[in-house]
Protein backbone atom coordinates (compact mmCIF):
# COMPACT_ATOMS: atom_id res chain seq x y z
CA UNK A 1 0.00 0.00 0.00
CA UNK A 2 1.45 3.40 -0.59
CA UNK A 3 2.19 5.90 2.00
CA UNK A 4 -0.71 8.11 1.14
CA UNK A 5 -3.34 5.32 1.34
CA UNK A 6 -1.70 4.07 4.50
CA UNK A 7 -1.88 7.63 6.12
CA UNK A 8 -5.81 7.76 4.97
CA UNK A 9 -6.37 4.52 6.12
CA UNK A 10 -4.63 4.92 9.36
CA UNK A 11 -6.73 7.99 9.62
CA UNK A 12 -10.61 6.20 9.18
CA UNK A 13 -9.29 3.63 10.90
CA UNK A 14 -8.76 6.01 14.35
CA UNK A 15 -11.93 7.73 13.09
CA UNK A 16 -13.90 4.79 14.55
CA UNK A 17 -13.73 5.76 17.77
CA UNK A 18 -12.57 2.15 18.89
CA UNK A 19 -9.70 2.40 21.28
CA UNK A 20 -8.27 -0.42 19.58
CA UNK A 21 -8.38 1.18 15.92
CA UNK A 22 -6.96 4.18 17.44
CA UNK A 23 -3.83 2.37 18.80
CA UNK A 24 -3.59 -0.02 16.02
CA UNK A 25 -3.35 3.40 13.70
CA UNK A 26 -1.12 5.24 15.94
CA UNK A 27 1.61 2.10 15.70
CA UNK A 28 1.08 2.38 11.75
CA UNK A 29 1.72 6.51 12.05
CA UNK A 30 4.54 5.39 13.53
CA UNK A 31 5.65 2.98 11.70
CA UNK A 32 4.96 4.79 8.42
CA UNK A 33 6.85 8.04 9.63
CA UNK A 34 9.79 5.56 9.85
CA UNK A 35 9.22 4.37 6.56
CA UNK A 36 8.86 7.61 4.88
CA UNK A 37 12.07 8.97 6.63
CA UNK A 38 14.03 5.92 5.53
CA UNK A 39 12.91 6.52 2.20
CA UNK A 40 13.59 10.53 2.37
CA UNK A 41 9.69 11.48 1.70
CA UNK A 42 9.47 14.60 4.43
CA UNK A 43 6.38 15.38 3.11
CA UNK A 44 4.73 12.37 3.85
CA UNK A 45 7.05 12.13 7.02
CA UNK A 46 4.81 15.30 7.63
CA UNK A 47 1.75 14.03 6.61
CA UNK A 48 2.05 11.44 9.14
CA UNK A 49 3.27 13.03 11.96
CA UNK A 50 0.66 15.37 11.30
CA UNK A 51 -2.24 12.69 11.43
CA UNK A 52 -0.70 11.07 14.55
CA UNK A 53 -1.29 14.70 16.08
CA UNK A 54 -4.54 14.65 14.85
CA UNK A 55 -5.42 11.60 16.71
CA UNK A 56 -3.57 12.81 19.61
CA UNK A 57 -4.93 16.16 20.43
CA UNK A 58 -8.82 13.75 20.90
CA UNK A 59 -6.62 11.70 23.56
CA UNK A 60 -5.85 11.91 26.82
CA UNK A 61 -2.48 13.22 25.94
CA UNK A 62 -3.34 16.39 24.34
CA UNK A 63 -1.00 18.43 25.98
CA UNK A 64 1.94 16.63 25.34
CA UNK A 65 0.52 16.36 21.30
CA UNK A 66 0.31 19.95 21.46
CA UNK A 67 4.06 20.27 22.16
CA UNK A 68 4.86 17.75 19.58
CA UNK A 69 2.45 19.66 16.50
CA UNK A 70 4.38 22.60 18.03
CA UNK A 71 7.84 21.10 17.46
CA UNK A 72 6.47 19.69 14.30
CA UNK A 73 5.63 22.80 13.23
CA UNK A 74 8.47 24.59 13.72
CA UNK A 75 10.68 21.72 11.34
CA UNK A 76 8.11 21.92 8.73
CA UNK A 77 8.71 26.14 8.76
CA UNK A 78 12.49 25.59 8.26
CA UNK A 79 11.63 23.21 4.92
CA UNK A 80 12.68 24.66 1.35
CA UNK A 81 9.09 24.03 -0.11
CA UNK A 82 7.14 25.54 2.83
CA UNK A 83 7.31 28.87 1.55
CA UNK A 84 6.09 27.16 -1.96
CA UNK A 85 4.09 24.97 -0.70
CA UNK A 86 0.30 24.59 -2.54
CA UNK A 87 -2.55 24.68 0.40
CA UNK A 88 -2.68 21.01 0.68
CA UNK A 89 0.99 20.84 1.47
CA UNK A 90 1.33 19.22 4.88
CA UNK A 91 2.84 21.88 6.37
CA UNK A 92 0.84 24.83 5.11
CA UNK A 93 -2.40 22.25 6.91
CA UNK A 94 -0.20 21.93 10.11
CA UNK A 95 0.02 25.70 10.52
CA UNK A 96 -3.62 25.80 9.79
CA UNK A 97 -4.40 22.74 12.37
CA UNK A 98 -2.14 24.62 14.54
CA UNK A 99 -3.91 28.14 14.34
CA UNK A 100 -7.21 26.88 15.15
CA UNK A 101 -6.67 23.71 17.53
CA UNK A 102 -3.60 24.95 19.68
CA UNK A 103 -2.34 27.61 21.56
CA UNK A 104 0.62 29.52 20.26
CA UNK A 105 3.67 29.31 22.13
CA UNK A 106 5.65 31.99 20.37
Amino acid sequence: MGLIAAIINAGAEAASGDSQGIEQAEQNLAGLQTEATKAGFVDRQLEARLAAGQIGLAGSHAIVTRAELQELLSEARHLPFARTASPTCPSRMLAALFETSCPRFD
